[in-house]
């Protein structure tokens, strides 16, 4: 019986120093950080077109910085067909780049930026790569693209940002 007493009294006694130590803590506050990327890349308006060989196509690409610090990183744009293709598909291809809305100029990228990646795609490169855009700055390339007669398929654009 005694043995039981003392083994009561010592967990009242481990029971009341763990109360204690439980008054010094506070409660649990936390804090939810939802981050996204600070590019935003996308084709303005129509991302759809049917045309025939000779015809011009125009469609804007733009590349937004939406955080307030510079961001460095590749601009990637390319051209595919699953029918195969190359920089000849193109009769005329040029950009005229805009950085906030102000034009910095047109570029012939048949003659000085088009490259081929594979059977199926070429690589078209507007400016110096890598590049970096200052906070906030929008950046518009305006691609004019006038394909061959003989340029028969589906044409995909794409454009990506790596940083």
């Amino acid at each position: 019986m005694k043995k039981k007493a003392i083994l009561v009294v010592a967990l009242l006694a481990i029971g009341m120093a763990s109360a204690l130590l439980v008054s010094y803590l506070s409660n649990k506050s936390t804090a939810t950080v939802e981050v996204t990327s600070p590019i935003l890349n996308e084709i303005e308006g129509d991302d759809s077109f049917n045309i025939v060989g000779g015809e011009v196509v125009s469609f804007n690409a733009t590349t937004t910085n939406m955080a307030n610090i510079p961001i460095t990183g590749t601009l990637t744009n390319q051209f595919a067909n699953t029918l195969g293709m190359n920089c000849s598909d193109f009769s005329a291809l040029s950009v005229e780049n805009f950085i906030n809305n102000t034009s910095t100029g047109v570029t012939d990228v048949l003659v000085s930026g088009c490259s081929i990646v594979d059977n199926n795609t070429v690589s078209i490169v507007v400016g110096t790569q890598p590049k970096t855009w200052a906070g906030n700055e929008i950046e518009k390339n305006v691609f004019n693209v006038t394909f061959q007669l003989n340029a028969i398929g589906t044409y995909t654009f794409t454009s990506q940002v790596m940083i």
